[in-house]
């Protein structure tokens, strides 16, 4: 689940928050017998505070700071002293520039922080750190029609040091295209290909818009072998 709020202020620039939480669900406690003792749930959750500004009539920048809370369990497994939770800080920066009034590029630095712990600090685990660069174009742009491309490449920053050919390997490239009628409909198709991870699916979307209302939705269709196959995606966002 995810819910966020995002407010311009004169003169100062644009303040934002966010929630996220991640469900693990229930899961069966055994011991080293196998023997069931039980069940738990598992979550993490992260609250973050933004804040971006124009730093030129080109360039603008963002800085967003996170506390991170992860409960993998209440108590530890087999004779592990200690509970199965963690707490941890992360920052995440970007900045977006404006080539000209089609043509925007992004640059995103996410997860920035120190080694999150649960019982035994020497098998600590780094943070999902992640290096984003992206492009968007606006091909179409008319009262009643826009159409909008975008492409982006995402190179994961933990454990590098692999050699240049599998660093290159790892990098997850998406592409998408967006096509707005009026502003009441929106259609939207995109593709993932991520070489090492064996991901190469499509990605539908639709959005729809009313006033001050806006209903996204969003669908991978692919196979049981892909990470996320046949997830669907719903958001509302308000404008006030």
């Amino acid at each position: 689940e995810f819910f966020s709020y995002v407010r311009h202020v004169e003169g100062w620039g644009t303040v934002g928050g966010n929630i996220t939480f991640l469900s693990y669900g229930k899961i069966t406690r055994t011991d080293e017998g196998n023997n069931i003792l039980g069940d738990f749930s598992a979550f993490d959750i992260a609250m973050t505070l933004s804040y971006g500004s124009a730093l030129s009539n080109s360039l603008s920048g963002g800085l967003s700071a996170k506390v991170i809370y992860s409960h993998l369990s209440s108590i530890g497994s087999g004779k592990e002293k200690g509970s199965g939770t963690s707490t941890g800080l992360a920052l995440d920066m970007g900045l977006l520039y404006r080539l000209n009034r089609r043509a925007n590029l992004g640059l995103a630095i996410t997860n920035l922080g120190p080694d999150i712990s649960y019982i035994d600090v020497a098998q600590a685990d780094p943070l999902p750190r992640n290096l984003a660069f992206g492009f968007a174009y606006k091909l179409v742009e008319s009262p009643y029609n826009k159409i909008l491309l975008t492409a982006e490449a995402n190179k994961s920053l933990v454990g590098m040091g692999d050699g240049f050919k599998q660093e290159v390997k790892e990098i997850i490239l998406n592409g998408g295209a967006e096509y707005w009628y009026g502003s009441f409909i929106a259609f939207r198709g995109g593709y993932i290909y991520d070489q090492e991870g064996e991901i190469k699916t499509p990605t539908l979307g639709i959005g729809l818009a009313y006033k001050l209302f806006k209903f996204d939705f969003a669908y991978i269709p692919s196979n049981d072998n892909v990470p996320l196959a046949n997830t669907m995606r719903f958001s509302l966002s308000i404008g006030l």
